[in-house]
């Protein structure tokens, strides 16, 4: 029986357009699971996307790759909407706009607590740095190491208060 049938025939993939799928499906759950760490919801948590406006490209990459955004990045579905909703993370992949709505995810004015007080004592660690790294007789004396690691811990809290103000303010636009 099965000498007498002919044999399947594999579909072409061209690897520049299998390469670009994957490149793209990739970039999604990367940030999409980066938005959910920013927020501080669990990784394991599922949560709905909305595509603004989506490419035939965009459309066939998500409906092709459902499976894996779903298992890998823990998406349970995507769904086409003409305009950003209220209430929701905006999320850019690929020149693409993506929502991610917020409603009933997290407590608005818990995050907002929390952030303010993360972004106060990074606000009292860099004033700190500031003035061990302004006074005159400290960068005399101490040794070039030392210098450098406060210079570096100074970098790491910019950048962390950076990011906080960041935070605070999508939180303040839902």
């Amino acid at each position: 029986l099965l000498g007498a049938r002919a044999w399947p025939v594999a579909p072409q993939l061209h690897a520049d357009q299998a390469s670009a799928d994957m490149d793209f499906v990739r970039e999604l759950i990367t940030v999409v699971r980066t938005a959910k760490a920013d927020l501080r919801l669990a990784p394991g948590m599922r949560v709905a996307l909305q595509v603004v406006a989506p490419s035939p490209w965009v459309g066939r990459c998500l409906a092709a790759y459902q499976p894996m955004l779903g298992f890998v990045g823990r998406i349970d579905g995507v769904e086409s909407v003409k305009a950003l909703p209220e209430g929701a993370v905006t999320l850019v992949v690929g020149g693409v706009t993506f929502a991610l709505p917020l409603a009933g995810l997290i407590d608005v004015a818990a995050e907002q607590a929390r952030l303010a007080k993360a972004r106060a004592k990074a606000e009292a660690g860099l004033e700190k740095l500031n003035g061990t790294l302004e006074n005159p007789s400290f960068l005399r004396r101490a040794p070039e190491a030392v210098v450098a690691k406060q210079r570096g811990e100074h970098a790491a809290l910019a950048t962390e208060l950076a990011q906080l103000k960041e935070a605070e303010d999508r939180l303040a636009r839902l």
